[in-house]
């Protein structure tokens, strides 16, 4: 266990405004969330903003802490749920949990409406509530200093904070990992963070692969939770050549074929190229990062799935074509929309 310090994270373990779409509760759970989330969707929704995000930083600080889930309105009786509050409120205030970008007043603002929620809360069932207001400021840097002062696993917090990535130009990435991280475990995940860093600094925009990573990220949330019977994903089977070649052939289908399935849409000739495009930039980081940087070994072979030639201009053709409708104007440098005489279904054939 390592000590929390600005100086292991200089900006934070939360950035501001930081989300992530596949965020799940699971500190807190059972009645308890369920009576948090009914008195937030009563709330006005000038406070309802700031109190959901107070709540999301709240598990977030829980589980930072290795905190044991809170499943009843029981746990939120004690003593301990007391100390833990104000424990809380140490945290939004230090800028080792909340970024230094986030203002003084976007701190107090998170510590008034987790008040007010908590206020909401104990109408409907009694609860153990730390007064805020009753602070000083010399109790204030108390709170501070004893979140500051308190062992945390730097693999939790590492989770928390994302990976960062720039690129040449400057421009910074947060890498979507987490299913990486939850998968392959620890070490896998902080060598494909230095490898990425590489990667990154080799391109003047890193946006396109930041979107790379994120879709594998998703492939391998899916596929893990995926109740087919097949070998269990971890760092070592990457190294078999047959079972990367199964992998990306499994990436392939899930990337055009489950398409419809993940937005609710048919996909449109348009959308069709646009996952073309995006699959050959995934081949080339995986051969770029995960090959050349000993992460995973070339598929059987080394016979990549291309998705489909019908989707991609041949290498020849230069200057722009115009489709027969007149409207479709498209340059050689991108893949092109598939032709209108061409179906969804044969174009991905």
């Amino acid at each position: 266990m390592s000590r929390v310090s600005p100086k292991s994270f200089p900006q934070g373990i939360i950035t501001k405004g930081h989300t992530d779409k596949n965020f799940q509760f699971l500190v807190l759970s059972g009645n308890v969330l369920l009576l948090i989330q009914s008195h937030l969707a009563n709330l006005p929704p000038s406070q309802r903003r700031s109190a959901n995000r107070a709540v999301f930083y709240f598990e977030c600080f829980l589980w930072l802490i290795n905190h044991p889930p809170i499943t009843s309105t029981l746990d939120l009786r004690t003593n301990a749920f007391l100390s833990i509050q104000r424990l809380f409120y140490g945290a939004l205030y230090s800028n080792c949990f909340l970024a230094a970008e986030v203002k003084y007043s976007g701190r107090q603002r998170l510590v008034r409406y987790f008040f007010k929620l908590l206020a909401e809360l104990s109408k409907s069932s009694p609860i153990n509530i730390f007064v805020y207001s009753d602070l000083t400021d010399s109790q204030v840097r108390e709170c501070i200093a004893q979140f500051e002062a308190i062992g945390i696993d730097p693999v939790r917090a590492a989770k928390l904070m994302g990976w960062q990535v720039a690129d040449r130009s400057a421009n910074s990435f947060r890498l979507k990992m987490g299913a990486i991280f939850d998968v392959f475990g620890p070490d896998f995940t902080m060598e494909l963070h230095q490898e990425s860093k590489k990667h990154a600094l080799a391109h003047s925009h890193y946006s396109n692969y930041a979107n790379v990573v994120s879709r594998f990220d998703d492939f391998l949330r899916w596929y893990d939770d995926d109740p087919i019977d097949r070998p269990s994903l971890n760092a070592h089977v990457l190294q078999d050549p047959v079972f990367v070649y199964q992998l990306f052939w499994s990436f392939q289908r899930w990337h055009f074929e489950g398409y419809s399935e993940r937005s609710q849409t048919q996909p449109t000739e348009r959308v069709l190229a646009n996952l073309q495009r995006q699959w050959i930039r995934i081949i080339c980081w995986a051969k770029s990062v995960l090959v050349s940087g000993g992460l995973m070994c070339s598929p059987l072979g080394d016979v990549w799935p291309e998705g489909s030639k019908k989707l991609t201009r041949f290498l020849h053709e230069v200057g722009h074509h115009r489709y027969a409708d007149g409207e479709s104007l498209v340059s050689q440098k991108l893949l092109t929309q598939i032709p209108l005489s061409v179906t969804d279904k044969e174009a991905t054939e």
